[in-house]
């Protein structure tokens, strides 16, 4: 709808500014009746049914009592125009079909028009109980104050509430909103909090991302966390991440009482659209109140889906204890080395001690489980196991969420070699949140794995578009094109995420992976190298170097990693892929394939890849490999 400028009796209505002035002064309208007015004037004089303005206002999908929320609309549209419904002169009411604006406008006129993609996020959220800013009175954490209600479930559950009710209040529906949650700021003073604040960020992401995927988008945890105590203002922020809407947190504890305080703020001007400030005692931070939702929903006249209002309620209704438990395992999760991995271990095991019924404790522990995997810091057999009865678990307790699914694909792939049942798994995740960047990433990996090259490529690109500034999801990308073949693209990838990150070593280990496989042996030296103080003894790592050692002539350096990863051995689980590596870049064809024969006994997951793997060119065409890639499931 183009924006104008109306007036009739002594009011103005001006849609590019979504202001309502009388007599020259700015009428305070909260965001509903404006929108309604709008529609309403816009069509002058035309009858306006019901249905409509349900569909204009809320948007198709939202669930809500329309009557009420109509008739509460007009009923204040009436206060304000000071209009009388038995002698209407502005808003008549055509029984059983809808309203028709039957007042004379005098001025129509163009006013500036803004572009539709800021539009949908142009104006303050206002409720009945809390005034909301408009444009020219910012709000202040001050200003708008409530008790601290629970845990930063709660605070994240607001902000998902929050965040829907803006797109639903938007007038377009047709331009997905976007939003950044920064990392909250922890202020207490007390770097143990540290985890607390950073639970608070990935939750309201996952919440966020779980509501309305295809009319909210949400930027992922790699990319926002980047941003943890910088300084940058919110307009280059919201530059960097392309988005419309950024929410500022902080934690803070003043004389034994916690005050955490979230706003939000539009990009394009830096307008605070709202601000919330919870307070409470420090030991009931993780309390759990389950009608917070249903309270915040009341404010933004807004009713969730039965579904989704039941999935809020039960991750409100975990022991605070067991959610602190669950805060934690997913604070050393996202660190990713072995120790981190085996204390994010214990917590979400804590957490289920404490609360068996948890499903993302179980799918937390699930994740943890598989890295632990993948890292080969424990064997598949082991790790892969536990992992899978934890997602099975997870999907037995919430089949609703999309993390059991994702968790569940994942371990299909690397364990199971189910490439079938992982890619039916995220798909069935992405279905339940399309926002869920993890699962567009693992998504990838399963199409990889199955040579579709162009629809893999599609979901690195989507997981890029949800996490803009994740190094690792641009690496998984270069890691598809030098699957695929197109090492020249592959090599650009990597140095882009190089750009964004010069020190990030998954990088430098695929950049020389990707040297070595078109014969730049230097090259892929340097780069191997250069991932090796942060890397020391990834398994992967050792083979990658052992094998273009062996290739580019460097004999005896190979024969040393061989005999490193027999020393290894002793004390911890050892990959035979690995050491079939090193044998095949040393020629020794037979030695590679019994290593390869002993890798698919201990059922490691690096043998996913065999098929595609340039590194074992040399012995493809050998019957034992095509009989070990027909009983991976490789050949079909």
């Amino acid at each position: 709808m183009q924006s104008e400028l109306w007036c009739f009796g002594s009011f103005e209505l001006d849609s590019s500014r979504y202001e309502l002035r009388r007599n020259g002064r700015p009428v305070r309208i909260e965001r509903i009746p404006m929108e309604l007015l709008i529609l309403l004037v816009s069509r002058d004089g035309q009858l306006v049914d019901r249905k409509e303005i349900v569909d204009r206002l809320w948007g198709p999908g939202v669930y809500l009592d329309s009557e009420q929320g109509i008739n509460t609309a007009i009923r204040k549209l009436r206060q304000i125009l000071v209009d009388d419904p038995e002698r209407p002169k502005f808003i008549q009411t055509v029984v059983g079909k809808g309203y028709r604006f039957v007042g004379e406008i005098s001025c129509p006129q163009e006013a500036p028009t803004e572009p539709a993609s800021r539009v949908t996020s142009s104006v303050a959220i206002q409720s009945p109980e809390i005034q909301m800013p408009t444009a020219q009175t910012p709000a202040t954490g001050a200003q708008v104050r409530r008790p601290l209600m629970g845990s930063i479930a709660i605070l994240a559950g607001a902000l998902v509430l929050a965040g829907t009710g803006f797109w639903v209040y938007s007038r377009s529906g047709h331009h997905p909103v976007s939003i950044a949650l920064l990392p909250f700021e922890n202020l207490t003073g007390n770097s143990d909090q540290e985890y607390f604040a950073d639970g608070m960020t990935e939750e309201a992401i996952s919440l966020l991302g779980n509501l309305s995927p295809s009319q909210l988008r949400v930027v992922a945890r790699t990319s926002v966390m980047q941003y943890k105590g910088t300084r940058k203002p919110v307009s280059q922020i919201g530059k960097e991440l392309g988005v419309d809407l950024v929410v500022e947190g902080s934690l803070r504890e003043e004389h034994g009482r916690v005050r955490i305080t979230a706003q939000l703020i539009r990009v394009h001007d830096q307008m605070h659209v709202w601000a919330h400030t919870y307070d409470g005692e420090l030991s009931s931070i993780l309390t759990m109140q389950t009608n917070m939702a249903s309270a915040i929903a009341e404010d933004l006249q807004l009713r969730l889906t039965p579904e989704l209002k039941e999935r809020f309620e039960r991750r409100f209704q975990i022991d605070p204890e067991a959610y602190s438990d669950y805060l934690k395992g997913r604070y050393f999760w996202n660190l990713r080395d072995e120790a981190s991995l085996d204390k994010a271990s214990q917590y979400f095991e804590q957490a289920i001690a404490r609360a068996p019924d948890y499903a993302a404790a179980y799918s937390g522990l699930a994740d943890t489980e598989s890295l632990l995997a993948y890292g080969n810091y424990r064997a598949p057999t082991d790790a892969f196991s536990k992992a899978k009865m934890a997602a099975e678990k997870a999907m037995q307790l919430d089949s609703s969420a999309a993390e059991p699914h994702a968790s569940s694909g994942y371990i299909k792939l690397y364990y199971d070699w189910d490439f079938e049942g992982a890619e039916r798994e995220l798909r069935r995740a992405l279905e339940l949140n399309p926002n869920y960047t993890t699962a567009h990433d693992w998504l990838g990996y399963v199409l990889t794995a199955r040579t579709r090259f162009q629809a893999a490529n599609a979901e690195f690109r989507q997981a890029m578009s949800l996490d803009p500034l994740s190094v690792p999801v641009r690496t998984d990308a270069a890691f598809e094109l030098h699957y695929g073949g197109d090492q020249a693209d592959a090599i650009r990838e990597l140095r882009a995420a190089l750009e964004l990150n010069p020190h990030f070593a998954l990088a430098h280990f695929w950049l020389g992976r990707v040297y070595g496989s078109v014969g730049q042996c230097e090259n892929a030296l340097r780069e191997l190298d250069a991932s090796e103080a942060a890397l020391r003894d990834w398994q992967p790592l050792m083979a990658a170097r052992g094998h273009f050692l062996g290739k580019c002539g460097h004999r005896a350096q190979a024969q040393a990693i061989l005999t490193r990863f027999t020393q290894l051995s002793n004390t911890r689980y050892v990959t035979s892929y690995g050491v079939a590596l090193v044998h095949a870049g040393l020629d020794q064809n037979e030695e590679a394939l019994d290593a390869l024969e002993r890798a698919f006994q201990e059922r490691s997951h690096w043998l996913v890849w065999l098929k595609l793997d340039p590194r074992f060119s040399t012995i493809r065409n050998h019957p034992r490999f095509r009989n070990l890639l027909s009983r991976i499931g490789l050949t079909r």
